[in-house]
């Protein structure tokens, strides 16, 4: 899929416990037609310390 023409319009951040797990799913999404940019972040939510030191949080 060419993504020439096409304009992003939204970043979706997308997190997984695998950075590969979260890799498949953000191709999937694009497979499917998503045109924002997706951004992958490798995150256990269950451990405290990740979630305290997320560049964005």
């Amino acid at each position: 899929m060419s993504s020439v023409g096409k304009v992003i319009i939204a970043t979706f951040i997308l997190t997984a416990r695998k950075k590969l797990d979260g890799q498949t799913a953000a191709e999937q999404l694009i497979k499917d037609g998503i045109t924002a940019k997706v951004d992958v972040i490798e995150l256990d939510v269950t451990d405290d310390e990740q979630v305290r030191t997320l560049p964005f949080a």
